[in-house]
């Protein structure tokens, strides 16, 4: 321990018996802040609580200060550590504060400031983060390392990394953490991410943040606040200060399950070779990317088994080179190399939709087999060998002339039987949202704590359905944006505590109303969320499925028999002696009837 850190480890010491000697009353009015105090000194509640507890006891620990001379003899007297202390005894009324003179250089000085800062434990995360990044490029002529800076502080490498990271977070992610939007963990988690997926995380956190796209959008909104004040101070600069600006509902499992799912790439799954520094020149070689879980250990030390690329953009931007790096070689070398989509109106000569009967090798071999490679969708990149021929002992045969039209309608006629069902179960659960928004239930108790709960139901409704949700209730389609903040909380206040239980319930279920083709197919086993309030409110929503249900059954079933009258069974052909003996029914009567027309006419 350096001999800053040693006299900032003495001032967190609660018995000064020591140091009674050196401890001195020195004029508060004398004494000059440091120009290299990082820490923000907030007038907040907890100052105020310090001066407090000064006025009733006095200064507990003595500041730290050091004497510098400002032309010729005359003294300046510094504060090196306790600026908080010296700010809260002059709201307590104090001239005088108990100090330890020291004999320090400027590098000197300011080690002990920051080393005695982050011993601290109410420090807010970023500024921690800049005492450590401060503390790691103190000297001029040295760098001190993490694992030094762990080994002086006593803490562990990982959680110095980790909290340097935040750092690397974009204004808006520090804006969201310095107004206690999202927790550290949550900003810990975006920081070391490339920005666009911070601005895309953040988003997706549900704060009221506005992405830069969309910022133009609202710039006419955003006029009223640029110019305001609160309390004679500069609101906070940013998206996030607006009105609508709300505490994130998402759990960090939540943020974590969805980075993993959507931002974050296996490399032993990249259809390119992530040593390869020529594929996207700009980006270079993925292995000693810092971006990459296994060159920075420290700060993705939670990342476990396989090696993983944090930057999405960068990892897209290399398939997408490979494939076409790719479809130029086999250009080439005039080699056919096909190419596997997912999107079924991509059309060419050598070009299959991935899910129209498409037959990989699969290890067999035969004499129609080609290259393909995947140009979109999940399998981007992957190289793979089909077989395009029609008539095929090995892979099979392609579906052609009747056999697939026949499959086709087959195929159309179970579509149009899912897609009743489908509409059924929509229609079921409209109705059945519609009837539990109605009922009535039994007065609660604890108004608050009722509300509590639909706040928390209304953070939880998908945006696509907040109009539907106001409709039902009669309110505004407008209530559930950032705009209608205050008309949400009035309406909120005018409800009783058995309306609110009420909308509340149904709220945390409002998202099944919409249906998917997989929630009807095989049958239905366990209830739904509707039917679960409705059970506990007392509805029969059995009787509402069976009203649902039983038109579109009779509905469906006139087609059928009218199709059978219809459509008479072929007879079987007659023979050439009947064919000459039969009576031609049809040729006598008609010129009967017209006969018969003829002379109703001259009558």
């Amino acid at each position: 321990m350096t001999g800053a850190a040693a006299v900032a480890a003495q001032t967190e010491q609660d018995n000064w018996t020591d140091f009674a000697s050196e401890i001195e009353e020195v004029v508060l009015a004398e004494l000059e802040p440091s120009p290299f105090n990082a820490r923000v000194i907030r007038h907040d509640e907890s100052l105020g609580e310090l001066a407090a507890s000064i006025r009733l006891r006095g200064v507990q620990q003595p500041i730290i200060i050091r004497e510098l001379p400002v032309e010729g003899e005359i003294v300046k007297l510094e504060i090196v550590a306790g600026h908080r202390r010296v700010e809260a005894s002059k709201l307590a009324g104090k001239t005088t504060i108990p100090a330890i003179r020291r004999e320090l250089t400027d590098d000197e000085a300011r080690e002990l400031q920051i080393v005695e800062n982050l011993l601290r434990q109410e420090l807010p995360a970023l500024e921690e983060a800049q005492g450590f990044n401060d503390a790691m490029t103190l000297a001029k002529n040295r760098m001190l390392s993490v694992q030094d800076l762990a080994a002086r502080l006593g803490k562990s490498p990982v959680y110095i990394s980790r909290r340097l990271t935040l750092l690397d977070a974009t204004p808006d992610v520090q804006d969201a953490l310095r107004n206690g939007l999202i927790g550290v963990e949550h900003a810990l988690e975006l920081a070391r991410l490339s920005e666009s997926e911070q601005e895309r995380l953040l988003a997706y956190l549900d704060i009221g943040y506005v992405a830069p796209d969309d910022r133009e959008e609202d710039e006419e909104d955003d006029e009223e606040f640029d110019d305001e004040e609160v309390d004679g101070e500069e609101p906070e600069p940013g998206p996030l200060s607006r009105a609508g600006a709300r505490q994130t509902s998402k759990s960090l499992h939540e943020l974590r399950r969805y980075i993993s799912q959507t931002t974050l790439r296996v490399l032993g799954e990249a259809p390119f070779d992530p040593n390869d520094g020529d594929l996207v020149s700009e980006a270079g070689s993925c292995g000693p990317c810092l971006k990459r879980s296994g060159a920075n250990q420290l700060l993705f030390s939670d990342v476990e088994g396989e090696d993983v690329c944090t930057d999405r953009a960068c990892f897209d931007a290399k398939v997408k080179a490979f494939v076409a790096r790719k479809m130029a070689e086999a250009k080439a070398a005039k080699k056919p190399l096909h190419q596997i989509t997912e999107e079924w109106n991509k059309k060419g000569p050598q070009v299959h939709y991935l899910y129209n009967g498409l037959r990989e090798a699969g290890g067999k071999r035969c004499g129609f087999l080609v290259e393909a490679i995947h140009v979109d969708g999940r399998s981007i990149g992957k190289v793979v060998e089909i077989c395009i021929g029609p008539e095929c002992k090995v892979h099979g045969s392609r579906s052609s002339g009747s056999t697939r039209a026949v499959s086709s309608e087959k195929q159309k006629a179970d579509r149009k039987a899912l897609l009743a069902k489908v509409k059924v179960e929509k229609d079921y659960r409209l109705r059945l949202f519609k009837e539990l928004i109605a009922k009535p239930v039994p007065d609660l108790p604890s108004a608050d704590l009722v509300r509590a709960l639909v706040m928390f139901a209304f953070t939880r409704i998908d945006s696509t359905k907040e109009a539907q949700f106001a409709e039902a209730l009669g309110w505004d389609k407008d209530i559930f944006s950032w705009r209608g903040e205050k008309a949400r909380a009035a309406k909120l206040m005018s409800l009783t505590p058995a309306d609110a239980i009420r909308i509340a319930l149904v709220g945390l279920e409002v998202n099944e109303l919409t249906v998917h083709e997989h929630d009807v197919q095989g049958g239905r086993k366990e209830e739904i969320g509707f039917e679960k309030v409705a059970k506990l409110l007392g509805l029969d929503y059995a009787s509402i499925r069976a009203s649902i249900a039983a038109p579109s059954a009779a509905k469906a079933t006139p087609k059928k028999v009218m199709k059978q009258a219809v459509t008479p069974a072929k007879a079987a052909a007659p023979t050439k002696k009947q064919a000459a003996t039969a009576t031609p029914k049809k040729a006598v009567a008609k010129p009967a009837k017209k006969a018969a027309k003829k002379k109703a006419v001259r009558r």
